[in-house]
């Protein structure tokens, strides 16, 4: 079977192609960067050209959508949407055009707005979930949410299956990485905004791979894909009473370390399960 990788030279990308070549698929990465790898197609493409995005996904079988710019911090608000959204929308059309039947698309919790919120935005009730109300205030979190609404257009008009995957901060198991996030973890009163979630890469990459490979019953889900605690090591509800005291709705299963955001819909229909915490990260 053959996967192709948009954006597969990132971060996060690369460890989504690692994963896939590991468990023996044929991986396209469509990046305007060579990947390090040796054993995959490079395809040297701009999303945004989508005359040369559909050239380039001819013969694939499936396609993970990972390129895009990952937050609103360094780029300005139209470049951050229009890199996102009319990513999003050239890739869902060379799919169509090419009659691939699955697009697995990398999400965010920032569809919820929390993380990058001006003004205050409290969660409606914890751990959020697929159902909680989305709120982004931020070029970047309406971006995800237009994209994901690319995603399901496309699905009700082509019957393609798509399934957006929400991630939280990804955290990068790597020694230049390891002292920013003992420092996040230090100061984490200063990151109250993004409810102290986490998920580590590797896990990402399951998470992709999961959603590929599994046939959901609806051909268009999304889902949190988050790490198995918060990373504060804290209790949850002692977090929210000190920092988000307006909070007062929790699930009845919610106690000590649980994420913040539930990745339960992910563990019930893909059999997602994270392996790596912080402890795993930090080594």
């Amino acid at each position: 079977m053959k996967i192709l990788v948009t954006g597969g030279t990132g971060a996060v990308g690369k460890y989504v192609v690692d994963d896939l070549v590991q468990h023996g698929y044929q991986v396209g990465v469509l990046d305007l960067a060579a990947p390090a790898r040796s054993d995959v197609v490079h395809h040297a493409v701009d999303v945004l050209q989508l005359d040369a995005v559909l050239q380039a996904m001819a013969g694939y079988d499936a396609v993970m959508h990972v390129a895009g710019i990952p937050h609103p911090l360094n780029d300005p608000a139209k470049r951050v949407f229009d890199v996102n959204v009319n990513g999003t929308f050239n890739v869902l059309e060379a799919a169509a055009q090419h009659g691939i039947g699955k697009v697995v698309f990398t999400s965010s919790e920032s569809t919820m707005g929390f993380a990058f919120a001006t003004h205050r935005l409290a969660p409606l009730y914890i751990p959020v979930d697929e159902a909680h109300a989305a709120r982004p205030q931020d070029p970047y979190g309406l971006s995800k949410v237009v994209s994901e609404q690319i995603c399901k257009t496309y699905t009700q008009r082509y019957g393609m299956r798509t399934v957006c995957l929400r991630m939280p901060w990804v955290w990068l198991p790597d020694d230049a990485q390891r002292p920013f996030y003992r420092t996040l973890v230090a100061e984490y009163a200063n990151w109250y905004k993004n409810l102290w979630t986490f998920v580590d890469a590797r896990d990402v990459a399951t998470a992709h791979r999961l959603a590929l490979e599994v046939e959901l019953e609806n051909p268009h889900e999304a889902f949190f894909i988050t790490g198995p605690h918060n990373w504060t090591g804290q209790d949850g509800r002692k977090l929210l009473a000190e920092f988000w005291p307006e909070v007062t709705e929790f699930a009845p299963g919610f106690a000590g370390t649980d994420p913040l955001i539930s990745h339960a819909k992910a563990a019930r229909l893909l059999g997602y399960a994270p392996q790596y915490g912080v402890k795993d990260v930090l080594g």
